[in-house]
């Protein structure tokens, strides 16, 4: 069954270039216009998916296998910008770059210590805390409780250890090149990190809300 979509939101992504995870591709006919005016759905893309899916395996290699393997898909014109391997907590994480991306990829859960951030299950405050200006006026706070977002503290405090060295990494690379988009990607523990770091990339980078995707698995 074909669902509605509505019609400016597929506009603005087409023109704009922006693809998020999952996108229906409004129907045209051969000569590029949408059939009847109407804009339905026909096709799904995957664009992003299959890039965050090729991205995030590269986490669980090793420094050197890693490097490797992005060298030998030369055509896809990554290169593997900086790995971390924060050794008390056993995470890894990567940021990648090309003409057109710049990816960070977090690596999921593989040993017990992993295990034991996992298990870390009470919840703590998100920081910041404070709104940013764009956000304010666009969301109402419940009307009992704190508005504030709680957060998985074994989740929170595996993120803490990596946070300051990939934001500043990625704004370096943002300002040197701001037309590149940025993909946050992860699996497993890697998703709940990559999740923060998505977050972090809106609310403390400020960059634009097309310019940001976070996918995980």
């Amino acid at each position: 069954k074909r669902l509605p979509l509505q019609g400016q939101q597929t506009r603005v992504l087409e023109e704009s270039g922006s693809v998020p995870p999952i996108v229906w591709a409004a129907a045209r006919d051969k000569s590029g216009r949408f059939v009847n005016g109407e804009r339905f759905t026909s096709s799904l893309r995957f664009d992003e998916t299959i890039l965050a899916y090729n991205m995030s395996w590269l986490a669980y290699l090793s420094d050197d296998a890693a490097r490797s393997a992005v060298a030998e898909n030369a055509n896809a014109m990554f290169s593997v910008h900086r790995i971390w391997r924060e050794k008390t907590r056993d995470l890894v994480a990567m940021v990648l770059t090309s003409p057109e991306w710049l990816v960070v990829v977090f690596r999921g859960t593989v040993s017990l210590t992993n295990m034991r951030l996992n298990l870390q299950i009470f919840m703590e405050e998100q920081s910041p805390r404070d709104d940013p200006p764009w956000l304010e006026g666009k969301w109402r706070s419940p009307s009992w409780g704190c508005k504030h977002a709680r957060i998985h503290t074994g989740f929170y405090d595996g993120y803490s250890s990596l946070r300051e060295d990939i934001l500043a990494t990625v704004r370096e690379i943002a300002i040197q090149r701001p037309q590149r988009r940025i993909l946050v990607c992860g699996h497993s523990l890697g998703g709940a990190m990559a999740t923060q770091c998505a977050f972090d990339c809106r609310v403390i980078l400020s960059v634009p809300e097309d310019k940001v995707t976070l996918i995980t698995f």
